[in-house]
């Protein structure tokens, strides 16, 4: 995890906190990986549910922060859900020891009931354990250009968001993230699945692009929003190759 968003956080553990995050016309999947690794370190087990990616990218990334991807697999802490393979491929072999490998989704249908289904199945069995439950879902959004419809997007959070979020013991984060451009007009259904979970969500993480266009030494604006406390705060970053670096406006080590 990367120690200037954990400071501009203000909070080390989200446990039943639904967290969204949100990137427009600049990439913000940065934080995605500063909660898979937040959640690994701290021992929770982790289910990361990805729309867009395969588990090398989040491997990669991850074990430049110190966390071994592979290890928490083999171990059983981690698991990952291949969603966006699942749409495409029908032929996946029932497996009732697993349900997160047996589930399948209906192309036609286009409900993430099964998916929920089989989460559920896994979260309850390892909460009766003592367990702390972290899901992380990447690439949400994409679903819109797919055919699932907002309806049954906002659903899924919905129910994942009370089986997490009412577990005062053993409920983890619920972390989602979304992608919209909003100079782009075909976006609207981007713009309504993020304005929608941005009201129903503990905190609210947007990372947008600079209104003065790209820049080399100052990548993009962090705005968080904490609805608890109807606070906000925004600063500017920069990815590097290992961490991201945070700082107030104007002042970047290339301005000073």
């Amino acid at each position: 995890m990367f120690p200037d968003v954990t400071t501009f956080l203000a909070c080390k553990e989200f446990k039943n906190k639904f967290v969204l995050i949100s990137d427009s016309q600049v990439n913000g999947n940065f934080m995605i990986q500063h909660f898979l690794v937040q959640a690994l370190k701290s021992g929770s087990m982790v289910y990361l549910v990805s729309f867009g990616q395969l588990l090398v990218h989040y491997s990669t990334i991850a074990s430049k922060l110190g966390v071994n991807v592979s290890k928490c697999v083999s171990t059983g802490q981690l698991h990952f859900v291949d969603c966006l393979t699942k749409l495409f491929n029908n032929d996946t072999m029932p497996d009732s020891a697993d349900p997160l490998k047996s589930f399948k989704l209906d192309q036609k249908d286009m409900s993430l009931r099964p998916l929920y289904e089989a989460l559920k199945i896994e979260v309850e069995a390892q909460t009766a354990k003592g367990n702390t439950c972290s899901i992380v879902i990447d690439d949400y959004s994409i679903l819109l250009s797919l055919g699932v419809t907002l309806s049954h997007l906002v659903d899924f959070i919905h129910y994942l968001r009370v089986m997490l979020c009412t577990d005062t013991t053993n409920g983890g984060p619920l972390v989602v993230m979304t992608h919209c451009d909003e100079d782009m007009d075909e976006d609207e259904d981007g713009r309504l699945l993020r304005d929608h979970l941005a009201h129903v969500c503990h905190m609210h993480i947007s990372a947008t692009g600079l209104k003065t266009g790209h820049s080399k030494d100052v990548h993009g604006e962090l705005k968080v929003q904490r609805y608890e406390d109807d606070s906000a705060q925004i600063l500017q970053f920069k990815v590097t190759d290992r961490n991201v670096h945070l700082f107030a406006k104007g002042t970047s080590s290339a301005v000073l």
